[in-house]
């Protein structure tokens, strides 16, 4: 009975681990549009699983974000950045160079949690 409990316990703490992950791609692409410039990033999330098959061969949902910054060079504080209507707005800042972008983001919620797709991305050449 012990043994059973603890191959469970290991089965729920690996499987956590296991599909709790995000794979956010390094690489993303910049468009230039009249007034504005959007960038696409893109990643891969873990699903977590709904029937027994998925704990052993998991599910892998890929996620594709854009963003729109009002230019292409320079630092762009987070209260530049359009957000739709209803959204929380962002705080923080965004670096863009000629080879690279680094999102150093915070949603402007109660919490102020950090954006879900911060971090430095190299433009595809």
């Amino acid at each position: 009975m012990k043994l059973l409990l603890v191959f469970a316990l290991s089965l729920t703490i690996s499987s956590c681990i296991a599909f709790a992950g995000s794979n956010f791609y390094d690489q993303t692409t910049i468009t230039e549009h009249d007034d504005f410039f959007s960038v696409t990033l893109r990643g891969e999330r873990s699903l977590h699983p709904a029937s027994g098959s998925e704990w052993f061969f998991p599910k892998v949902s890929k996620q594709t974000y854009v963003i729109q910054l009002p230019k292409r060079f320079g630092l762009i504080e987070g209260k530049e950045i359009p957000t739709r209507k209803g959204s929380y707005k962002f705080i923080g800042t965004v670096e863009l160079t000629e080879n690279f972008v680094d999102f150093n983001l915070q949603l402007d919620a109660p919490n102020k949690y950090d954006w879900n797709w911060n971090g430095k991305y190299s433009f595809d050449k």
